[in-house]
């Protein structure tokens, strides 16, 4: 495999977890403005203590938005597609899964001829995410 087409894989699960945390904080403020609403003003307690933390989860969004910007711009683009197509389709992480034990990590479907993809991309059969058999070099490094 050559490097251009070399897939990152530990950019791709840091994306991952980067979008894992964004998606909490996004509930979070949800959260946050549900309490401040007149509905809910029997919840004020609760509210202060959401308006104070809303100026500190919107700066954190905006610091993992940063991040996510530079590790998508790390990944070749086919990799950083195939990743969102994923995330349309898969509600919940993960959505890039290592093979282990020539299996998804997330639902256990077999895979075959994993060793064929060491190094690349492919869908899991079982539950549409991204399947990754990182090679030896990057395993380790």
């Amino acid at each position: 495999m050559t490097a251009a087409h070399r897939i990152p894989w530990a950019d791709l699960l840091v994306l991952q977890e980067l979008d894992v945390q964004w998606e909490r904080l996004r509930e979070k403020l949800g959260l946050a403005a549900t309490l401040m609403d007149d509905a809910h003003r029997h919840l004020a307690d609760d509210a202060a203590r959401a308006r104070r933390g809303q100026a500190a989860t919107e700066s954190r969004l905006e610091e993992l938005a940063e991040e996510r910007r530079a590790v998508q711009a790390r990944l070749p683009s086919h990799a950083l597609e195939a990743y969102q197509q994923v995330r349309r389709a898969v509600t919940t992480p993960p959505w890039v899964v290592l093979i282990t034990d020539r299996a998804c990590a997330a639902c256990a479907t077999p895979v075959r001829h994993a060793g064929a993809v060491t190094g690349s991309l492919r869908r899991c059969a079982g539950c549409s995410r991204l399947l990754l058999l990182p090679t030896l070099s990057e395993a380790r490094g």
